[in-house]
């Protein structure tokens, strides 16, 4: 595929802050769209304006508040508007700051969009939004990834570094590239002779080539994505980027914030107006969750068994299969385990489960305490505390956690610690290493690629041997209390993780029969008709909604299947 020609802006204005102001003339890009670059990390963020001589939001905002104390119609309402010349974002931030309604900011819907991203950052802004839209650059279709760079190390590390570090982080995402470029031909080979790939059959052998070669892919390697939600969602998420131990994450919510409400005197420079300035609010770091887990960690400690009866795993497990659980258990232990898991990731699910089930009223009580200090209607609790009855656990591969963004109205909670809690250490990104990683069921479930499987996991433990060797270097350039959360960067899409989704029934038969079709990667087909058996089984109702196809990876039909 060509690449897409870059179009210019007509306007650009560099800021003493450090941002580069960009407008797209409409007769370019069909709509306005306004661009907000930051000089120090390269993140680009864009957002599209149909009326950018209207405050767009803040007018739907506006008359979707006004439904509450006028009587007419909507059109109705609109006239008095514009009879009394109401100016609308003003209006809002009467409400937002005489009433405390907040909700007013949930009827305003703004878009932004990120390019030059590393792939976690989408993995984590999907994960909090609460009422979304938006999609990512995928790695089916865009063969582009085969030549990504990664997030640059200045991003992540304070003051001059070492050009010895920075050429071996460097090395690393080469080496990521090579191995993805090494197995696309011989990938393409292999599964266009077992499954007998005509011409009509070459798109889908790409796509299938494509879905396991991004094993190699790297978080740090930079992407792109659109994100929509309501201002109010879009406050929350930025105080939280900002509370994140991670730097570029703060930086990332700084810059979201400036993108949404620029000065008067820039929008007169640049010639346009905000969607609903006034509303995006309440988006100081919203560091009271990290308070309360740090609390909760010093509970924890205090106690002589804890450790010593739940020990964190910190031994790197190689090659591991994905599997699925469904966990039926109480929504307080699960948002408990949740908090554990976040402080411990490498601590086992199960046991932790069993551990916090079993603690006396007393001890429960102190936690609970601990946790939810301080949260109310204005300090909302964390994802953390987002559960449900229905729970489906996947131990799975980072690639397909992120196929799973696309179910936004599942709650979920991954055990990565990027956006609550303290900087990573070398103990924490040793247990959040010891899962291991998965591989392709085209390599592992079909006898005939059996030794491609072997070649295959053998560069990746080579490339996670390479990885042992550059936190080596950088515990002997920083200490062995630096900030390891950089790391993030260089984990593989291959690289096992634990996700928590929460749901119910009418989502989960939605999302396992769409999950489980043979249109898709067949890593994540599995694990979708794993969960839909798992909820079947789990009552006489339920078996009614049993899916009747397992995927299999041996199927020449379902190979084929672009459906």
């Amino acid at each position: 595929m060509a690449e897409i020609e870059k179009v210019k802006p007509a306007k650009t204005v560099s800021t003493q802050d450090g941002y580069i102001w960009t407008v797209y003339d409409p007769k370019d890009t069909s709509i306005q769209i306004v661009g907000l670059e930051s000089r120090s990390t390269g993140l680009q963020t864009f957002t599209p304006l149909v009326n950018p001589s209207k405050r767009g939001a803040s007018v739907k905002g506006w008359l979707a508040a006004r439904q509450s104390r006028a009587g007419g119609s909507t059109p109705d309402i609109a006239f008095q508007m514009q009879e009394k010349g109401v100016d609308p974002d003003q209006k809002l931030e009467e409400t937002f700051r005489g009433y405390g309604h907040g909700s007013v900011a949930d009827g305003a819907r703004l878009d932004v969009s990120f390019f030059q991203s590393p792939l976690h950052l989408p993995l984590v802004v999907f994960n909090l939004g609460a009422i979304n839209s938006g999609q990512e650059n995928s790695t089916r279709y865009q063969p582009k990834f085969g030549r990504s760079n990664l997030s640059p190390l200045a991003n992540y590390l304070d003051g001059p570094i070492n050009p010895q570090l920075d050429e071996a982080y460097l090395a690393l995402g080469q080496l990521s590239l090579d191995n993805f470029n090494k197995w696309r031909p011989t990938l393409t080979n292999a599964f266009g002779a077992y499954f007998k790939v005509d011409e009509s059959g070459k798109a889908a052998l790409t796509s299938r080539v494509l879905d396991c070669c991004r094993f190699f892919l790297l978080m740090g390697q930079q992407n792109g994505f659109s994100f929509e939600t309501s201002a109010r969602d879009f406050s929350r998420i930025i105080g939280t980027l900002k509370a994140s131990p991670i730097d570029f994450y703060n930086k990332a919510g700084a810059q979201v914030e400036r993108l949404l409400t620029p000065s008067l005197d820039e929008e007169k420079e640049l010639g346009y107006l905000a969607e609903a300035p006034s509303l995006i609010r309440h988006t100081e770091a919203a560091t009271l969750v990290n308070q309360n887990l740090g609390n909760l960690k010093r509970l924890l400690e205090s106690d002589d068994h804890f450790l010593k009866t739940i020990r964190p795993d910190k031994t790197f497990r190689g090659q591991q299969p994905q599997t699925t659980a469904l966990i039926s258990d109480q929504i307080d232990d699960k948002i408990v385990t949740q908090y554990i898991l976040n402080l411990y990731p490498g601590i086992d699910a199960a046991k932790l489960m069993t551990w916090v089930k079993d603690q006396d009223p007393t001890t429960k009580l102190k936690i609970g305490q601990t946790i939810f200090n301080g949260h109310d209607c204005y300090r909302d609790l964390p994802v953390m505390a987002e559960t449900t009855g229905l729970t489906l656990q996947f131990d799975a591969g980072l690639g397909e956690i992120r196929d799973f963004n696309r179910h936004k109205a599942w709650s979920r909670f991954l055990n990565l610690p990027l956006l609550y809690g303290q900087k990573w250490n070398k103990d924490t990104f040793d247990q959040i290493l010891s899962p291991g990683y998965t591989l392709p069921l085209y390599l592992t479930d079909v006898d005939q690629f059996m030794d491609l499987g072997k070649e295959f996991s053998k560069d990746l433990g080579a490339y996670y041997e390479k990885l042992n060797d550059f936190t080596k270097l950088l515990t002997a350039e920083y200490g062995p209390q630096t900030d390891y959360t950089l790391l993030v960067n260089l984990l593989p899409l291959a690289h096992r993780v634990k996700l928590f989704m929460h749901g119910d029934l009418r989502q989960s038969v939605y999302f396992t029969d769409r999950r489980s079709r043979p249109g898709g990667h067949i890593n994540y087909r599995m694990l979708a008709y794993q969960a839909n058996q798992l909820i079947a089984e789990s009552t006489p109702y339920f078996k009614a909604i049993e899916l009747p196809n397992k995927p299999d990876p041996n199927s020449r039909s379902e190979f084929l299947d672009r459906s």
